[in-house]
């Protein structure tokens, strides 16, 4: 999806019952490592990722080892939230909006009998 806040709206709110169970990724724009411009080069580089994926997995499941400090009981890797997704989900909530909206309303207190 793309990262606006109208579309990270369709993201859950990360409460209790979600945050542990979910990945939330950014990803951006890069160069391709080879070229990509034409059905040859497009094929040359399924290709090139196809050689490349034995070896991948065999790191992945013989060699690698997830670091402690991202070790989850539960799930094998703790979950993680790009910092900038979780600030606009957080803006989202009801809650986030309610309190915009008071703080936009100039209310001094006075109107509820609070004087400070």
């Amino acid at each position: 999806m793309n990262d606006d806040p109208e579309a990270i709206r369709v993201l859950p709110p990360l409460d209790d019952h979600v945050a542990d169970k979910i990945i939330i990724l950014r990803a951006s724009k890069k160069e391709m490592p080879m070229p990509t411009r034409t059905l040859g080069e497009q094929e040359a580089f399924r290709k090139k990722i196809v050689e490349e994926l034995p070896a991948f997995l065999f790191w992945l499941l013989k060699e690698f080892e997830v670091p402690e400090s991202l070790r989850d009981p539960r799930y094998g890797v703790k979950a993680f939230h790009h910092p900038y997704i979780s600030e606009i989900l957080s803006e989202q909530t009801p809650e986030a909006r309610i309190w915009e909206i008071i703080e936009s309303s100039n209310l001094d207190g006075s109107e509820f009998g609070n004087e400070n």
